[in-house]
């Protein structure tokens, strides 16, 4: 096996922050290159010996202690773990001290440690890792299986790397599980959520005042809370549903087209609202107390200490939200709670502004308090804290967790997803649509600036060159002469091709309009097919990224026998035998393409990279009942799976955001009143199976999850994606 790059070893290594991770990669090496067993000292088991995670008995040496850090100040992290051991009258020969940092004046370090506590210290750091990784075949193998593990292309491939661990942590495994499993999928919470945000922004209108709200000015207000971008959202299909009888929790004044609260949701809101209020200010007030108590003699003001723990309790969601949750909802594990507080209350104090002087009696004040809210809180403080969680477990389930979010952002640059007729059809139908109502379109757009490379072939386009071009035929006979028929709300449910019922939809304000003209936005309609086809791959390369690539080969053993059966089958549901055969080839060649790159045999967490984005089910069920046996894994690809997970995903750059409007603070507690019933016993259900298997069944499962609900077949036969105008004639 080849050597890895030693400028390599460093960069990858040096950007490990999370402390389980190099712990795991620390420990897997050092058992190839000194032959080390590892048994944890217990330190952060028993709960009362804070600093001493990742640290561990060398089993053949029980007087040798081994300690894996990614902190910065080794010095200081080296002497406080020291003290910690021989406070706690854990006794030791010899202390190594390994770390992903260069640390300096290493020979200085080690006689200042022996000479204040008679320990014999051993230093490796970041150069000694990186002589080691290629120590023989298998510390390389080792290191070369975590850089493909966790080291990344995030955004654009190639454009950053991001190094994270997706299977170890339980808040994918969790998040995919839920999403495959049960009814709270994303799609539908979503819809949950956005009507109590709706209802949320309403608050403080009121018809008598004359306060109303346009939904413009919902959406605006709504964008204020939220990290996904509202514009691509539909916010009159969600207001027209809650106005409705029966609901009735909006008000709609269609003569001045603005909304608000009637009096029974005002009155709910409002009794809902006061005990939030009376919960948030119990909490602040038995915190304030358990401060003051343990001060110990600080001359910080206690008021300054309670935002420093409330910013903890923040960070405490952000890093460890699924575990602190499940703890305060289900009794979940402390330990869940106990190795990320202290460090969590470290940067909550160091980010603060106090001075130096007063951190250390902080920190202790802080932690004191934190621990006592969570392990001995009262009744309002165990309510306020379950309130949290449940909001927190709204928020995870709509992928808005950073963890989470990361995992989907860097799936979404290792993607090659062929894009179908079904799709490219409807979306340049959609370009003088409002942005809101460009379903097909925002998808492709969004897509792309997530990193997905989308792919067409010389089928495709054909396909859609001639779809077009029999547009304009069929405008010809059907339509010409007769557009004031079809140009109207009722006329458009008489109009069968999307293209042309976009057309008369706009002709309705635009009465002008020609259909050649109408068209001549993207292509020239009475070009010639080989012109046709180059214009629009200009247009979709321009607006899309989409990429152009020759016809692929068929996968191997499929013979062409084969491909006649399924073409025959096909042909009774196509408009013709042409387009069947074309449709055969472009989902052959998509699994050729993944026998080519070998996508069977990587062990990615993030399933299979290339796939057939499409709303024709009719061709993958063919393929599926013919070459069922022989192509595992579908290559269709939902378009509502990369339209609710890739292109309307949160970013994790903005999960930040969102913790910070909600936890801890009033808006976070509201929230959880809208929360599902039962999601908080079936995460504990997956977060207890995530602990039983062993981490290479994490990754396996990880894939199969994600590949499932990229596909989901069986399940969901049919996309749930519509366009714009059909749901616009069905009203």
């Amino acid at each position: 096996m080849n050597a890895a790059k030693a400028k390599k070893i460093e960069t990858v290594l040096i950007q490990v922050d999370d402390g389980f991770l190099f712990e795991r990669f620390a420990q897997d090496l050092l058992g190839i290159v000194v032959g080390a067993e590892f048994i944890g000292t217990g330190g952060q088991k028993d709960k009362g010996i804070d600093g001493l995670q990742y640290t561990y008995f060398a089993s053949n040496k029980v007087k040798t202690i081994y300690q894996m850090s990614i902190e910065k100040d080794s010095r200081k992290k080296i002497e406080k773990s020291i003290q910690k051991l021989q406070d706690n009258a854990i006794s030791f020969d010899r202390f190594f001290y390994v770390t992903n940092k260069r640390v300096k004046d290493q020979d200085a370090l080690i006689e200042d440690m022996h000479a204040k506590y008679g320990a014999i210290v051993t230093i490796w750091d970041l150069t000694w890792l990186r002589s080691q990784v290629n120590y023989n075949n298998a510390s390389i193998k080792l290191y070369y299986s975590f850089i493909e593990a966790h080291y990344h292309d995030y955004g654009d491939p190639g454009r950053s790397k991001i190094m994270i661990d997706f299977s170890g942590d339980p808040r994918v495994y969790v998040f995919l599980r839920q999403q495959v499993e049960n009814k709270y999928r994303q799609g539908d919470l979503f819809d949950t959520v956005i009507n109590s945000l709706i209802i949320y922004a309403l608050e403080g209108t009121d018809p008598d005042k004359g306060i109303l709200m346009s939904t413009e000015e919902i959406r605006d207000r709504i964008s204020q809370i939220v990290s996904f971008d509202t514009s691509k959202i539909d916010f009159r299909k969600y207001l027209r549903s809650l106005s409705e009888k029966g609901l009735r929790k909006v008000r709609h004044h269609q003569k001045v087209d603005r909304f608000c609260l009637p009096y029974s949701t005002r009155k709910e809101l409002q009794d809902m609202n006061f005990e939030d209020t009376r919960i948030y200010d119990g909490f602040i007030e038995a915190v304030s107390a358990r401060i003051a108590a343990a001060k110990n003699g600080s001359n910080v003001e206690t008021k300054l200490l309670v935002g420093v723990l409330l910013d903890t309790i923040n960070r405490v969601f952000k890093q460890e939200g699924l575990e602190f949750s499940d703890f305060v909802l289900n009794d979940g594990k402390p330990s869940a709670v106990e190795h990320s507080v202290p460090d969590l209350v470290n940067e909550a104090v160091t980010n603060s502004g106090l001075p130096g002087g007063a951190r250390s009696k902080a920190r202790s004040t802080i932690l004191s308090a934190l621990r006592d809210t969570i392990y001995h809180g009262g009744e309002e403080e165990r309510e306020y804290l379950r309130r949290l969680s449940s909001s927190y477990m709204t928020l995870f389930l709509l992928q808005c967790d950073p963890k989470v979010a990361s995992y989907f952002e860097t799936m979404a640059s290792k993607l090659e997803v062929f894009v179908c007729t079904s799709i490219l059809v409807p979306a340049l139908s959609e370009y003088r649509l409002p942005e809101e109502n460009r379903r097909h379109w925002n998808l492709l757009k969004c897509a792309h600036a997530a990193g997905v490379r989308l792919r067409v072939n010389g089928k495709i386009m054909g396909e859609l060159a001639a779809h077009i071009r029999n547009s304009v035929g069929e405008y010809a006979r059907e339509y010409a002469g007769q557009e004031h028929i079809f140009a109207s709300r009722e006329g458009l449910a008489y109009v069968d091709k999307i293209m042309i019922r976009s057309f008369f939809y706009h002709k309705i304000e635009h009465s002008d309009a020609s259909y050649e003209d109408f068209l001549d936005a993207f292509v020239t309609a009475k070009a010639t097919q080989e012109v046709i086809i180059q214009e629009l791959l200009i247009y979709l390369a321009d607006r899309f990224g989409i990429e152009y690539e020759e016809d692929g080969d068929l996968p191997k053993d499929v013979d062409q026998s084969t491909v006649d059966s399924l073409v025959a089958r096909l042909s009774a549901f196509k408009a013709s035998k042409t387009q069947a055969k074309n449709d055969v080839q472009t989902i052959l060649s998509v699994y050729a393409r993944r026998e080519k790159n070998r996508e069977l045999g990587k062990t990615s967490v993030f399933g299979y990279r290339t796939w057939w984005l499409s709303k024709d089910t009719t061709t993958f069920r063919a393929v599926s009942e013919e070459l069922g046996a022989r192509f595992g894994v579908s290559c269709y690809m939902r378009p509502d799976f990369l339209y609710n997970y890739i292109s309307l995903g949160p970013k994790r750059s903005e999960t930040g955001d969102v913790f910070d409007r909600f936890f801890p603070t009033m808006l976070g507690v509201s929230l959880s009143h809208h929360v599902p019933r039962g999601i908080a016993k079936q995460v504990r259900t997956s977060l207890k199976r995530h602990s039983e298997l062993d981490p290479s069944r994490v990754k396996a499962k990880l894939a199969n999850f994600v590949d499932e609900l990229k596909s989901e077949a069986e399940r969901l036969p049919e996309s749930k994606m519509t366009h714009f105008l059909e749901d616009l004639v069905k009203s």
